[in-house]
């Protein structure tokens, strides 16, 4: 499996605990589209994108250059008994099967939860879950294989901080973006040519 490397955070959840959106998919795929037409519109290079929008290939670049689009709304802590913790979309196939293999779902603790913003899974999400259940939201970001070409992930970094209306204009909840907020870092090592970006906008030191 590549090493990965981030490229930008796209969005920070709030503080305030919110219940988690189901049916994604449509959002997902008018972010990845628009970070798409992003890049192809001020740099050289062609993005193919996955039909939900998960996943964009740099398609002029090395074979297996890609770009990988977190999940909008719906990544969350699980934790199962057994199984421990499972950091997933909502709702989660392999949660489900767990599940229906006997495995309990429980809430977070708060050593569990650390990092992360708080968050609601709905009632009913999963079988037998009747009531909302205390979860987590991380953070949306964009994630590229850390041997991708330096060149190529400069020119993306500098695509998306000059790109930014663009972006909010596909979903609203983009709208916040600063650069600033796509040079912060989450723990996930940066990629050397998303920092040289950053820091020839005085992003970093």
């Amino acid at each position: 499996m590549r090493a990965a490397a981030l490229l930008a955070l796209l969005l920070s959840f709030p503080a305030a605990a919110e219940t988690l959106v189901l049916g994604i998919a449509p959002a997902h795929q008018r972010i990845g589209q628009a970070i798409a037409g992003v890049i192809e519109a001020a740099t050289p290079h062609s993005v193919a994108l996955r039909p939900d929008g998960g996943e964009l290939a740099i398609v002029d670049g090395a074979p297996g250059n890609r770009l990988h689009l977190a999940t909008l709304y719906a990544q969350a802590v699980h934790v199962l008994e057994p199984g421990g913790r499972v950091v997933a979309p909502v709702p989660s196939a392999a949660v489900k099967r767990a599940l229906a293999a006997g495995a309990v779902l429980r809430a977070p603790s708060e050593a569990e939860l650390q990092g992360w913003r708080r968050a609601m899974i709905p009632a009913g999400t999963y079988a037998g879950q009747d009531e909302p259940l205390a979860s987590a939201l991380g953070y949306v970001y964009l994630a590229v294989a850390a041997d991708l070409d330096r060149a190529v992930v400069f020119d993306i970094a500098l695509a998306l901080m000059d790109g930014r209306t663009r972006l909010a204009a596909a979903d609203a909840a983009l709208a916040g973006i600063t650069p600033r907020m796509l040079a912060f870092g989450i723990g996930v090592p940066t990629h050397p040519g998303a920092e040289a970006a950053y820091r020839e906008r005085g992003l970093l030191p």
